[in-house]
């Protein structure tokens, strides 16, 4: 019932990217609703974000979807699924702690063979199944894997610290992650 709701708040934040000198935008799929099974979230998903893609790329904003543990796309292969019917004009939002709870392998087994796809990185730590956002170096991330994996994207990649936890103390720990990781 509240999916009008959120398309509308997702085309308002396209067109926000103009004025604020934005070129994409993040989202994510959302949990297959109470009541529904993935079989019939997974049209509406489609149906709905390739009208939100349409107007995206009419107001020169591309869209990068990130898979999300809990909601309907979950996995790298879920996004490969919805890419395959979406075409390239979707790109993916990588938050690498997302691999630890989602995914089996390292960094470049899961996320390379897509790295083209790959238009934003969430850099945040968590520990091999557990979906609790940590500061960088304080989970189980590989991260001089995730930074030879940044190496190989194209440079004006952006990659940001997803502090959700920690917003209270970004003023401390950013100038010191970006010191200790050198990204």
């Amino acid at each position: 019932a509240s999916a009008q709701r959120r398309i509308d708040f997702l085309r308002q934040m396209v067109q926000w990217c103009e004025p604020l000198g934005a070129q994409l935008v993040s989202l994510w799929s959302g949990a297959v609703p109470e009541g529904s099974s993935s079989e019939e979230a997974w049209p509406r998903l489609v149906d709905r974000l390739g009208g939100l893609l349409d107007f995206a790329q009419a107001e020169g904003v591309r869209l990068a979807l990130e898979p999300e543990p809990g909601h309907l796309v979950a996995t790298v292969a879920d996004w490969r699924r919805l890419h395959a019917q979406l075409g390239d004009r979707l790109g993916m939002s990588l938050d690498v702690g997302h691999l630890l709870v989602a995914e089996e392998g390292a960094i470049e087994d899961v996320a390379g063979p897509v790295r083209d796809s790959v238009w934003n990185v969430q850099l945040d730590d968590m520990r091999r199944g557990d979906h609790t956002h940590l500061v960088p170096g304080e989970g189980e991330v590989d991260w001089p894997a995730v930074q030879r994996f940044l190496a190989s994207l194209p440079a004006a990649t952006p990659a940001c610290f997803e502090l959700s936890r920690d917003s209270h103390r970004f003023h401390e720990l950013a100038p010191r992650l970006i010191s200790e990781f050198d990204f």
